[in-house]
């Protein structure tokens, strides 16, 4: 049987799907098109704002540590984009093209490195002027923000803490600002200390500041301290070195003014400190003598000096703290450890040979050899037991005191800590602050002539040097408890 759809019947079928194909292309098409037309008017439609009928919601403020955090990684990012370059235009003759004259400083790398110390200590110092001694130190771990090892002194409640723990006095907090305030009246229009040697009083006076982690943003002490760091900015920019003498004493104010902005640089981070700050720095490395120590002048001739060696310790470890990678300074204070090791005889430190000038130099050795990774050496064991052996002598009025000597003991026995500070405490706390005159200040103290008073002896007793220097000593001495964390390293 035929089944087949006679023409007429397939050519309609043909027809109505023809139709039918049609009608569905139609309607994609217009799907597309209404899919299309909703996707431009979602591009191009005005976005709403806001619109307040009062004032608008104020924006979260940051938490202080987050806010300081915040500044602090700015800070190092402007450090960081500044040019490492900078040329000065020189007109060559002559023709009126002006090429860079490029100025190279040999062996300075100027960039910022992180420290972390298993070692921390302590930092301070006595001016020994006319044949006087010094020292102090200083540890801690680098990075945004403060070294851990100077971190407790920058908080108010910090402070009080390891004031407490430590076995000091709401008394002795009392004093440390009543002789900043003391300082802070007797500061020169210049925003210098003292008279006669005025890099050195200032870099005590401010370390003075520093170590109760005044800045130039504090309140009641801001303006004094600036005008101290500029003081000694503009002195290096325009001498090429921290001291407005020559002689023998310059090296030792250099030093101490070097410590100072060390220290500044550190708690501040400000710009114009770091390229004095560098040169300052590089002048005591390659100063430095054959025996590892350092002389009057910053002199080559050896034996060395110990009381001059003492202050270029403390800046070298000040220079180490701020993070700078200085070239040499690590392989400078290996040196000196060997030379403070060569004066030392059965725990005495002498003078530039061992045995000379006893009992006046075994604070400032054993501190230097604390400040780097010695303080557990049988030299500075000895050297500890000889000064407990003599707090018999701990007399400030009208007996054998020795501020340049109590100083470097002072800080030598905190870093020691444990029973060698306790025995030292009980007696040292009391005689200063017991000593201190109604207006802040340190009146002159009795027995040791000029290493008791190295600045006293030079100009006597009314000098203005001279109250700025005991002074200075005695507030270190009492910020001993919070200015560095103790160590025995």
């Amino acid at each position: 049987m035929d089944h087949a759809i006679p023409a007429p019947q397939r050519k309609s079928a043909a027809q109505k799907w023809n139709q039918n194909s049609t009608l569905i292309s139609i309607l994609f098409h217009v799907v597309l098109l209404i899919i299309f037309a909703f996707t431009v008017a979602l591009i191009y439609a005005p976005k709403q704002e806001a619109v307040f009928e009062g004032e608008p919601p104020p924006r979260p403020k940051l938490q202080p540590r987050k806010l300081e955090m915040k500044v602090r990684v700015q800070q190092l990012q402007k450090r960081s984009a500044r040019p490492k370059l900078q040329p000065r235009l020189a007109s060559m003759s002559p023709s009126d093209i002006a090429v860079p004259e490029i100025k190279k400083k040999p062996k300075k790398v100027k960039k910022k490195v992180k420290r972390n110390f298993s070692v921390v200590g302590a930092s301070g110092r006595g001016l020994g002027i006319g044949g006087g001694n010094g020292l102090g130190l200083g540890g801690g771990a680098g990075g945004l923000g403060l070294p851990p090892a100077m971190a407790s002194r920058c908080s108010p409640s910090g402070r009080l803490a390891r004031l407490q723990k430590s076995g000091g006095k709401a008394e002795s907090e009392k004093a440390v600002l009543q002789g900043l305030r003391f300082l802070q009246g007797t500061q020169n229009g210049d925003g210098s200390w003292g008279k006669a040697y005025k890099a050195g009083m200032t870099g005590l006076a401010l370390l003075a500041y520093l170590g109760h982690c005044e800045t130039p943003d504090s309140p009641e002490f801001g303006t004094t301290v600036r005008k101290a760091i500029d003081f000694l900015v503009q002195l290096g920019e325009s001498k090429g070195k921290l001291s407005l003498t020559g002689g023998h004493s310059w090296a030792y104010e250099h030093g101490i003014a070097a410590y100072a902005l060390g220290e500044a640089y550190t708690l501040t981070g400000e710009d114009p400190i770091e390229p004095v700050f560098i040169k300052a720095i590089e002048t005591i490395v390659y100063g430095q003598g054959s025996d590892g120590g350092w002389m009057y002048g910053y002199s080559k001739e050896t034996p060395s000096d110990t009381s001059v060696s003492g202050w270029q310790v403390q800046a070298l470890k000040s220079a180490y703290l701020t993070g700078l990678a200085i070239t040499d300074v690590e392989e400078s204070m290996d040196k000196s450890v060997g030379n403070m090791k060569r004066v030392c005889r059965d725990g005495q430190f002498g003078y530039r040979n061992a045995g000379d000038r006893r009992n006046q130099l075994n604070g400032a050795g054993v501190l230097c050899l604390q400040v780097w990774k010695q303080g557990s050496s049988s030299e500075a064991k000895d050297g500890l037991k000889n000064i407990l052996d003599r707090m018999d002598v701990f007399e400030y009025k009208g007996g054998q005191a020795n501020l340049y000597a109590w100083y470097y003991d002072t800080q030598a026995a905190f870093q020691r800590g444990g029973v060698t500070w306790t025995r030292y405490n009980r007696v040292f706390q009391n005689e200063i602050l017991g000593a201190q005159a109604g207006d802040g200040s340190w009146p002159p103290c009795g027995g040791a002539g000029g290493h008791g008073n190295a600045i006293n002896y030079k100009n006597g007793a009314g000098g203005s040097d001279a109250s700025v220097y005991r002074t200075a000593l005695n507030i270190l001495m009492l910020e001993v408890y919070y200015r560095y964390l103790p160590s025995s390293g």
